[in-house]
């Protein structure tokens, strides 16, 4: 084939292509995930109340026609540099910025002054821009998506909780009746709330259930609890400034029907003496009313009531009084109680004496064998009293006389050692001239006479 021909192929083929390339220039351009890609990513963060958070997302490849939002909980708040509003919820444009944009490779959510309702799931999205036929606020496809931050934020209760209802001093309370005494804001992390010092940890109950923001201790009403006054404490181990926050909780009125008992102030009552008793009441509130029977009746002279008829005497005791049945009956708002006792006179007793007869009059006994167990004992306190006591006395008095003996003995001796003494004494101190000397009837030799020396 000629160059010319070779030519002319060349410029048919290039001609038959022409509108194929034309309109494939024609078609949006779409980047691919290899040109656009994230450099860096938002976290998660814990932040303070009244803090500051920085979430930020950069980019490589990001292009002018890219639209990139930021949404919390799936609602968008933000597109470009712009905040959003939505139908449910605002965003407070005095707290919350987007800064960054395509020239700069970045796209960071701010919130200043952060409150607790700013907690949740943060993320950043990159769309393509709309078509030509689309709206100004429609965004083409979802290009990238970040990870989801979350943001968390502590925050401790307002400062005028834990609250002790104030009603509760003023309220009558029911014995088994299970009532809040205290309440505060949880927080996060949740503080925590307990009583100060109750009678029994088993009734102090702490419901975290009931409403989700809020805990509550709850206490179940007995009749020890009136007139007690607990306090309720909140602890936080993230803020330990807040752990002096307490408030208080009563004086508490139970109330609860009498219970009534009768308690005599003498255990032994004789005749002719005066009998008080006292009916101990324990009620709330103070009984109105307090009412004694006596049966079978008793003479009105002779008794009298004090102390708003809590105590009763009955003057001058007597016999026929023993056994009377006396009631007490204490009556208030919640019902009444009655006490019983039985009045016991003490009768006098006399000690019966056993006549002494001498032995040669000994009584006789029937033969039975009470009457030989009689005459038995009889025999013996006779030969007790004839027998042991003046075996008794003559012993002590044998002791006693062995005794001075010893005494006198020791003493004579001590007498007659001084005088020895005395005597040696003396000799000691006589002068030789008043000694005789007798003349020795042997003769003495010298020569057999020898000295041991030692």
């Amino acid at each position: 084939m000629s160059t010319t021909a070779t030519i002319c192929l060349w410029v048919l083929t290039f001609t038959a292509c022409l509108p194929t390339v034309a309109k494939t220039n024609s078609l949006p351009i779409r980047e691919t995930p290899s040109q656009l890609r994230f450099v860096k990513q938002p976290s998660n963060i814990h932040v303070d109340q009244n803090g500051r958070v920085r979430l930020r997302c950069r980019f490589h490849g990001l292009e002018p026609h890219h639209i990139v939002t930021w949404t919390k909980n799936n609602d968008t708040i933000s597109r470009d540099r712009a905040l959003v509003t939505g139908e449910h919820f605002s965003v407070d444009p005095l707290r919350y910025s987007v800064i960054g944009g395509y020239r700069k490779g970045y796209s960071d959510l701010r919130i200043q002054s952060v409150m607790r309702f700013d907690t949740g799931n943060y993320t950043c999205r990159v769309y393509a821009g709309p078509s030509k036929n689309a709206t100004a606020s429609s965004m083409g496809a979802m290009l990238l998506q970040s990870r989801i931050s979350r943001v968390t934020v502590y925050y401790l209760p307002p400062m005028s909780y834990p609250e002790c209802p104030v009603e509760m001093r003023y309220r009558e309370l029911q014995v088994g009746e299970v009532v809040p005494v205290c309440h505060s804001q949880k927080g996060f992390p949740a503080i925590r709330l307990h009583l100060e010092r109750p009678q029994d940890e088993s009734r102090v109950a702490i419901d975290t259930t009931s409403a989700s923001d809020f805990i509550f201790v709850t206490l179940n009403i007995t009749e020890s609890e009136n007139g007690m006054i607990y306090w309720c404490r909140a602890t936080s181990d993230a803020f330990p400034y807040f752990n002096n926050n307490r408030c208080q909780v009563g004086p508490l009125t139970v109330v609860h029907k009498p219970r009534a008992i009768i308690r005599p102030l003498k255990y032994a009552i004789h005749e002719k003496d005066d009998a008080v008793f006292v009916c101990e009441i324990e009620s709330s509130p103070d009984p109105a009313q307090v009412i004694w029977t006596i049966y079978p009746p008793i003479e009105s002279h002779r008794v009298e009531l004090f102390d708003n008829n809590r105590t009763l005497q009955i003057k001058n005791i007597h016999s026929n009084d023993d056994g009377r049945l006396m009631s007490c009956t204490a009556v208030n708002t919640q019902g009444n109680d009655t006490a019983h006792r039985v009045l016991a006179v003490r009768q006098p007793q006399f000690k019966p004496q056993l006549p002494i007869e001498p032995l040669h009059h000994a009584p006789s006994y029937p033969s039975n064998r009470t009457t030989d167990r009689g005459k038995t004992s009889y025999c013996s306190a006779v030969f007790a009293y004839r027998v042991l006591v003046p075996m008794l006395v003559g012993i002590i008095l044998l002791l006693l006389i062995a005794i001075m003996a010893l005494m006198v003995r020791s003493r004579l001796w001590i007498f007659t050692k001084r005088l020895d003494e005395h005597s040696a004494q003396t000799e000691f101190t006589r002068p030789l001239t008043e000694y005789e000397f007798q003349p020795a009837m042997l003769p003495i030799d010298n020569k057999q006479t020898k000295l041991s020396i030692t």
